[in-house]
């Protein structure tokens, strides 16, 4: 998870934006998400 997390500041980082992170577990699996907490537009390359 840290790497994930480490990865979308370094990465995916847009200016006046934060990333959040989902952890679930549905039965066995254990789920993590990575996203953008805005999805109207994507990061400038």
């Amino acid at each position: 998870m840290a790497e994930l997390a480490a990865h979308a500041v370094t990465h995916g980082r847009v200016p006046g934006r934060d990333f959040q992170i989902l952890l679930y577990v549905i039965g066995d699996i254990l789920r993590i998400e990575v996203t953008d907490t805005h999805g109207d537009r994507m990061p400038c390359l």
